[in-house]
């Protein structure tokens, strides 16, 4: 624990061979927070070609993506971070992130607080009744659209024993679609005998 102690209080110190050391870790364990957050800085540290990669892709590993932001962003300044290894019970908490996280942190704490204190409110003007429209929507929503027409609608119509409009259904829907219209009067005598 102390080698991955001494790695976040200097960056500086991670090289090539930390790197494959890093890498192996999270493949050993990929539950290992902490190991996921020095790799990462060990691909910046490196100006690793694979570094926006990984990071995009490994980035959800770790919970707190706020602290590996500016972890990943400091430069050897010291941070508070919580070191978490969540596998094999590995735990330790450092201090080691930057007063630039906590004055960014108050900044937002004080914007907010100064928004509530300020009592902010939200009026919804109504319009008055005479000039909102008065149509009636409710007409346009049971009338049948002829472009809607189809044989599953006019089947559910035949099981419906709504046997006119299932055979207008199918009617329209023969002069719709030609190369199936003897299907269709086929259909329409079916319809038909089950009226009788």
């Amino acid at each position: 624990m102390e080698i991955i102690k001494k790695y976040f209080e200097n960056p500086d110190l991670l090289n090539k061979e930390t790197l494959a050391e890093f890498k192996k870790l999270t493949e050993e364990f990929p539950h290992f927070q902490t190991a996921w957050i020095l790799y990462l800085k060990n691909l910046k540290v490196l100006n690793h070609t694979d570094f926006q990669k990984e990071l995009e892709k490994n980035s959800v590993r770790i919970s707190n993506r706020e602290k590996l932001y500016y972890f990943l962003n400091s430069d050897t300044k010291k941070v508070k971070f919580d070191l978490v290894a969540q596998d094999r019970g590995l735990s330790h908490s450092g201090e080691y992130f930057s007063e630039k996280m906590t004055s960014e942190k108050n900044k937002v704490d004080d914007l907010i607080t100064n928004f509530i204190a300020s009592q902010p409110s939200l009026r919804i003007k109504k319009e008055d009744s005479e000039n909102v429209p008065g149509n009636d929507f409710s007409a346009e929503s049971v009338t049948e659209n002829e472009d809607f027409i189809t044989e599953t609608f006019a089947e559910i119509l035949v099981q419906q024993k709504k046997y006119d409009k299932a055979t207008e259904a199918f009617q329209k829907l023969s002069l719709k679609f030609p190369e199936k219209s003897i299907y269709f009067a086929g259909r329409i005598e079916e319809i038909n005998m089950l009226k009788n």
